[in-house]
């Protein structure tokens, strides 16, 4: 960079300097008028960041403005602009109701890179209402979903398989009547009540649109429930349990509940720690490590479901010590009962990068990554590099070129909080996997769900490992 025309008016000149720092150029390069963003460097990724930090500066800059134009000289020829801080507040004024774009979230990189589609990434969790609910109830309470969790509001614009632009809508009131329907199912028990919503409520989310929650209303034998679905974008099985926890408390008058932190917060900073995450040294080892995984199966048939309960007392403060026990019982349940060597995919909670040490509130967003274990591998859990795995994969510039064609796994294992509409329908990134096992810690033990070839079988193997598991930490019942 810099043997072209050297910067001369204002905003070339703020425009050069965020290309610099954008793209951690070191302090001998410098950036020319007419230095080309992607030549120096620049991807999608980056170019999220560039326009944020140019917006910071007052230019009014989209993600197509940067895929167009390219350079400082173009882009500020098109903004017309001679002074980046002439008009800040009226600048800032009108961005508040105006789209956002902000930088894509880990699993918004995975579904572009895999044959999966937009369409359908839809997750589900059916809950009951503590008493019949009006619609305009449920109206208000989805109105101040969207008010106070912006990444509901998230629009992503595909333009091609390499790009796909991200922004957050501005809240608008009466969108909720659209988000929101219902239905009369009085003759019929829940169960068969949601499984037949499920096409309705998913036709209903467009994130192309910005629509990324509907709630169906649901008069059913046993009483009043909320069908709650979201794109798979938008929220993650942790985050739609809690949205149905948070919609259930506002019908029922429990009071508002405090603003989510800004989504662009969230994926901001997450993008910043994959691009800091460790040496070289560190990345190639991990590397080497995913890129030595066995080649997955085909996929299998996803129509075979096996449903178990598992009777435990779970000591009071067990959570994380249960989940420990039920995905190392599932790895040593795999390794047991499959006749050639599989990579399975762990649940990873990218919030652990964003809590502060006194806590936070419960994040809404699509913040579960994965990360790949040997069946039958006897390494402590979590393995070293499991909370980066999917930052480095899809955010870290170096590695995700290296590990564009690594081996993916063939097995999920996914924790559920709620009942899905349809236990037997493939939802998120589950068409992926040709068995995939899900489980949730209830009071009364752990809830076991199997999808694949021999369900019953697998399912055998991890409620004995369980079971061998279990006496370190709790009793089993008398």
């Amino acid at each position: 960079g810099g043997e072209g025309r050297q910067p001369e008016t204002d905003t070339e000149k703020t425009l050069a300097t965020i290309f610099h720092d954008v793209l951690h150029l070191t302090d001998d390069m410098t950036v020319s008028a007419d230095d080309d963003f992607f030549h120096l460097g620049g991807d999608s990724i980056l170019s999220m960041s560039l326009v944020r930090n140019a917006q910071r500066q007052g230019l009014k800059l989209t993600i197509q403005d940067v895929f167009t134009l390219r350079t400082p000289a173009r882009l500020s020829a098109a903004m017309n602009a001679e002074d980046p801080k002439g008009s800040s507040a009226l600048e800032d004024a009108a961005m508040a109701v105006e789209p956002q774009p902000i930088t894509p979230l880990v699993n918004q990189h995975r579904l572009r890179l895999s044959d999966l589609t937009l369409e359908g990434h839809v997750l589900t969790e059916v809950v009951a209402l503590p008493r019949p609910a009006s619609l305009s109830q449920v109206r208000q309470a989805v109105r101040s979903l969207l008010r106070d969790v912006d990444g509901l509001r998230q629009r992503v614009t595909p333009t091609s398989r390499l790009l796909w632009t991200t922004e957050v809508e501005p809240y608008a009131e009466q969108l909720a009547e659209e988000y929101v329907s219902s239905h009369d199912r009085a003759t019929l028990a829940i169960e068969h009540a949601a499984s037949g919503l499920r096409a309705h409520v998913v036709e209903r989310i467009d994130i192309t649109a910005g629509r990324n929650l509907h709630v169906a209303l649901v008069d059913s034998a046993e009483g009043p429930h909320v069908v709650v679905a979201a794109h798979g974008l938008a929220a993650d099985r942790r985050s739609i349990h809690h949205l149905a926890e948070r919609l259930v408390a506002l019908v029922s008058g429990a009071g508002e509940t405090p603003p989510q932190p800004s989504i662009s917060t969230t994926s901001t900073t997450l993008a910043d720690l994959a691009q800091s995450a460790e040496s070289e040294a560190v990345l190639d080892e991990w590397a080497d490590r995913l890129l030595a995984l066995p080649l997955a199966d085909n996929r299998s048939d996803a129509g075979r479901l096996a449903i178990r309960t598992v009777p435990v007392i779970w000591p009071a403060d067990a959570d994380r010590s249960a989940r420990e026990i039920v995905e190392a019982a599932f790895v040593a349940a795999v390794g047991q009962w499959s006749d050639v060597e599989r990579a399975i995919d762990l649940e990873w909670d990218l919030r652990s990068h964003l809590r502060s040490d006194d806590g936070e509130d419960e994040l809404i967003g699509a913040l579960t990554a994965v990360y790949p274990r040997l069946a039958g591998s006897d390494e402590a859990a979590p393995i070293p590099y499991a909370p980066w795995h999917d930052l480095w994969r899809y955010q870290n510039k170096t590695s995700r070129r290296r590990l564009r064609r690594a081996p993916t796994s063939d097995v999920l294992l996914t924790q559920f909080f709620g009942r899905k509409a349809d236990p037997g329908s493939p939802e998120g990134f589950e068409p992926l996997y040709g068995v995939v096992a899900g489980y949730r810690i209830a009071p009364h033990g752990v809830d076991l769900q199997l999808r694949g070839v021999d369900p019953a079988g697998l399912l055998d193997h991890w409620t004995r490992e369980i079971e061998t598991h279990r006496p370190v930490l709790m009793t089993t019942e008398s």
